[in-house]
């Protein structure tokens, strides 16, 4: 049942348009649909491994995700609210957590 929960939780987050809108820099946001597929298939991590990633990287809170697409990479674009108050994005390789600078 958490999982399931974890699932939704993360896959309305990622389904959210924020004000930049869905193609960023050749990038395409990916639907609510794919994005639990993907997540199902296990292609692209889990709401809770990507909140363990959010911790390891500023140690603040997760305050809104979106899943993009370029070709065949998938990367989680995060806005962070870290410790020090001070919100970052961040881009991460949503297949291995890894973080990548654009």
């Amino acid at each position: 049942m958490k999982r399931t929960t974890l699932l939704l939780l993360f896959c309305l987050l990622a389904g959210r348009v924020l004000a930049i809108g869905g193609d960023i820099e050749g990038m395409t946001q990916l639907s609510l649909e794919r994005c639990r597929e993907l997540v199902d298939a296990g292609e692209i991590l889990s709401m809770m491994e990507l909140m363990e990633r959010v911790g390891e990287l500023s140690g603040g809170q997760l305050l809104d995700s979106m899943l993009l697409q370029s070709d065949n990479d998938y990367i989680y674009e995060l806005e962070v609210a870290g410790i020090d108050g001070v919100v970052r994005i961040f881009y991460v390789d949503a297949r291995n957590g890894e973080l990548l600078e654009f």
